[in-house]
């Protein structure tokens, strides 16, 4: 098997005044040349036979050559082998070999693009991807046409490894001068706070731009394993998931679910029910909801069966999603950047990069001012666990098993979220507890609080370390660089950037700033009954109280 060798310098000629540069850091050769997409040399690279190059098409793609070695030593130089005329594409051992080779052919100095590949560890030649024209870029008047671009910063990048290993992502488009669409990946830190940890610009949300954003965001900023990627159900998604082909637990947004079934089935309150279906935590339950909508439409059921579960209902997500069943956090980081979508590109990076800052310096000094004031978990987590003791109080314990830590738990008052009072079993040392919020909130519910708190167990040792200030303050210590004065930059001599010509949006008219609202923007339907806010009575409000004499009385 061939070895790809340490380093490489490619140039791609499309004519005498267009210089094009393959921008990628993996280059590919298979033995089926009708997936490489690239016409052949007359020697294309040594080591590399007649047979594993396979029939080549001339006329439809550039030339990527790539240099080799043949043999085991890694002491030995690589031998390079290519045309004896400058041809659409050559691979040089230098860059003045490169340069000197294109001045003699071309009779003039141009500009020239060169693009050095570091390949850190030699792999197999088969192992890697075939790149198309997709990743070229055009050269003309002396700039680089910019067509996608891919964003993270290393502090977040740091910082992920102590958020939740959730994942939210989501494209909106940009309403500037020129058109393109915003991929983001979101993250949540312990504390309920959002965090953008990628970026990408590409032409639409197209499975090519989708793929060039997960790829990326897998090699750079989530190559851990078990990851829960949150998505909508776009085909171009699914297709970049299965093509990135990672280990990352892909599920569904549960309100694009609801609005895809509302409009295939046009029934508001079948829709509330598989909205509900989606965030139960007790599989029981969805059975429930499961026999109502198959009482008023078996076509409505083999639609939802068409789904993996495990890909839309929390119940079967084995507690991979944290309690996250829609995509709320890339959609709230979609209105936090509404006032940048319509700057140019480089600008948009500016806004971001010091608003990252601003909430990393905001963020971390408040989780280091708690953790010295002797706190130990965040605000969010303890409001979340008073309201669980407090409705502990009304639970009634069982103990089955002391030594395997097995219980049952009798509610003896309607819990808030209005179920019916239920028994539970509870297993601490399965971390089980059959409401089902145990394991999908990381968290002790109420019931598991009861049992901990009759055989005076701490049930905070149940809670998960993600939850701790010291986890969130890990997310936000890495500082920022700050950006000098721009007359003290070093004098910068590599490749410009310019907009692509053929992005450019129409100058007639107003570019649309605001999305046409849907099915999903509607507001839920407040069921309760107003109150007055001074005496919590029913057919007042506070103006009219009868029990309040300050209270003007308005006829």
């Amino acid at each position: 098997m061939q070895h790809l060798q340490g380093l490489l310098y490619t140039l791609l000629l499309e004519d005498e005044m267009c210089v094009s540069v393959l921008q990628c850091s993996t280059i590919a050769v298979t033995n089926d040349g009708s997936t490489l997409h690239i016409p052949i040399l007359q020697r294309v690279v040594a080591g590399v036979h007649e047979e594993d190059v396979g029939d080549f098409n001339e006329d439809e793609d550039v030339i990527v050559a790539v240099v080799v070695d043949d043999d085991d030593d890694d002491d030995q130089e690589p031998v390079v082998e290519y045309p004896d005329n400058l041809q659409v594409g050559m691979t040089f051992p230098t860059k003045d070999v490169a340069m000197q080779c294109v001045k003699e052919y071309l009779g003039t100095h141009i500009p020239l693009l060169i693009e050095r590949h570091g390949l850190q560890n030699k792999r197999p030649l088969r192992e890697y991807t075939t790149i198309g024209r997709n990743h070229i870029k055009s050269f003309q008047g002396g700039f680089l046409h910019l067509n996608i671009t891919f964003q993270v910063l290393l502090p977040i990048l740091k910082g992920f490894d102590h958020c939740k290993p959730v994942v939210s992502v989501d494209g909106t488009w940009l309403y500037g001068k020129y058109r393109g669409t915003l991929l983001m990946a979101i993250a949540q830190d312990g504390n309920g706070h959002t965090l953008p940890i990628a970026y990408a610009i590409v032409e639409g949300e197209t499975s090519d731009g989708w793929f060039f954003f997960l790829s990326r965001l897998q090699m750079f900023v989530t190559p851990q394993p078990n990851l829960c990627l949150i998505s909508d159900r776009h085909e171009s998604i699914k297709s970049a998931v299965r093509r990135v082909n990672s280990n990352w637990h892909h599920v569904f947004c549960v309100r694009h679910i609801s609005q895809n079934f509302m409009r295939t089935f046009k029934n508001g309150l079948m829709k509330d029910l598989v909205t509900n279906m989606g965030y139960a935590m007790a599989q029981p339950s969805i059975t429930y909801f499961g026999r109502q909508i198959s009482d008023w439409s078996q076509d409505a059921v083999k639609w939802l069966d068409d789904i993996p579960k495990e890909q839309w209902l929390q119940a079967y997500d084995e507690g991979r999603r944290w309690g996250h069943m829609t995509t709320n956090l890339s959609e709230c980081m979609n209105n936090v950047l509404k006032g940048t979508r319509n700057l140019p590109i480089s600008s948009l990076v500016q806004a971001t990069y010091y608003r990252v800052t601003a909430k990393f310096e905001e963020r971390g000094t408040q989780a280091q001012a708690m953790m010295t004031s002797g706190l130990i978990y965040s605000n969010t987590i303890i409001q979340n666990l008073n309201k669980e003791r407090a409705m502990s109080n009304s639970h009634e314990v069982v103990i089955h098993n002391r030594a395997h830590s097995i219980f049952t738990v009798k509610e003896l008052v309607r819990p808030p979220s209005g179920r019916p009072i239920g028994t539970f079993m509870v297993d601490l040392d399965k971390r089980w507890c059959d409401c089902g919020e145990f394991q999908a909130l990381r968290y002790p519910c109420s019931h598991v609080i009861a049992a901990c708190l009759f055989i005076h167990r701490d049930y905070m040792m149940y809670v998960s370390s993600k939850y701790t200030l010291q986890c969130i303050f890990d997310v936000y210590k890495e500082e920022f660089p700050t950006i000098p004065l721009q007359s003290y930059w070093p004098e910068y001599n590599g490749i410009e950037l310019c907009h692509n010509p053929a992005m450019r949006r129409d100058p007639k008219g107003r570019p649309q700033s605001t999305r046409i609202h849907t099915e999903m923007d509607q507001r839920e339907k407040n069921t309760h009954p107003k109150r007055c806010g001074l005496c919590r009575n029913e057919g007042h409000s506070k103006n009219k109280c009868p029990y309040c004499t300050d209270a003007p009385n308005r006829n």
